[in-house]
Formats: C-alpha cells, structure tokens, sequence
C-alpha cells in the first residue's frame, strides 16, 4: 500500500498507536502516555533511516525490511 500523502500516513500511524495503547505500554512494561509512544515510535523510525540509509538510496538490509513491512501489511 502506497499513501496519497502525509496526511494518510499521519492518520495510518495515529490510529495504530492509539488503538494499541494499552498492548504497547504492556510489551514496554509500564504505562505511557500517548505522546511517549510517539516518542518511541519517532525514535525507531529515526534509528531505522540511519542504519538503512546511504545517502539517499536504501540499503540492501533496508530494502528486505521494508518488505518484510508490506507483506504484514
């Protein structure tokens, strides 16, 4: 699935971490507010571009994550 524009993938993401509130603060072993998920989530995103990124052309490992991405989708 491709987004039409930021604002899908913004409301996408949004509906995810809020419906899974309550999994995600059992799997982090604590309770969290809405806006440290988000933290979290900006974090690994973050993390990901830097390890899957060279320049601006994804790396192979980047190109099998996201994959493995679309297949879940």
């Amino acid at each position: 699935y491709e987004f039409e524009n930021y604002e899908e993938l913004r409301e996408f993401f949004q509906s995810g971490i809020e419906s899974e509130q309550e999994n995600l603060c059992k799997i982090l072993g604590r309770k969290c507010e809405l806006y440290e998920l988000y933290q979290i989530f900006h974090a690994l995103i973050v993390a990901f571009a830097k390890q899957s990124f060279k320049g601006q052309k994804l790396s192979p490992k980047g190109e099998e994550w996201i994959k493995i991405l679309k297949e879940d989708l």
